[in-house]
């Protein structure tokens, strides 16, 4: 089944999966991929036929289409992804496996997000004291379940 899918989206995305190591974490790649063509489906859309293009700190984009936004993540054992008008950037992480010794999980998703949404990652803040919200963001935590706590932060317009 994961061959017969890897099939089915971009060639983008397809070197994006094949680049873990682990079977699992090629999975859940795959998945928010899959999740994202969902997306790109209710707007007459496919993955497969999009057209991506690199940021200089690594941030995907649509080449054709700058004013689609899009955003995906995937640990433990989910894949998050979201599509928007806007800059918008999604987090998830597994809490059994957090290094509580080293950040808040709500702080960092947070910073993880709204790193992604704006294209220069995490890298951003780790240079910093401290992490100050962006004002023109919207900031969501969501408790998946016991074990994953996402975030999704997009640009106020």
């Amino acid at each position: 089944m994961f061959q017969r899918a890897l099939v089915d989206v971009s060639a983008h995305r397809k070197r994006k999966v094949l680049l873990y190591r682990f079977a699992s974490d090629q999975r859940l790649s795959l998945l928010a991929g899959m999740l994202l063509d969902d997306l790109l489906h209710e707007r007459g859309l496919r993955e497969r036929d999009m057209s991506y293009v690199v940021g200089v700190h690594g941030k995907p984009s649509f080449s054709d289409m700058p004013n689609v936004h899009f955003s995906l993540a995937h640990g433990g054992r989910m894949a998050l992804a979201a599509l928007a008008d806007a800059p918008v950037g999604v987090d998830v992480e597994c809490l059994d496996s957090f290094p509580y010794d080293l950040a808040d999980p709500y702080v960092w998703t947070e910073m993880e997000s709204v790193g992604k949404a704006l294209g220069c990652g995490i890298a951003d803040y780790l240079d910093r004291d401290v992490y100050v919200r962006p004002p023109d963001f919207e900031i969501r935590h969501i408790r998946i379940d016991d074990n994953h706590l996402a975030c999704i932060a997009q640009r106020v317009q």
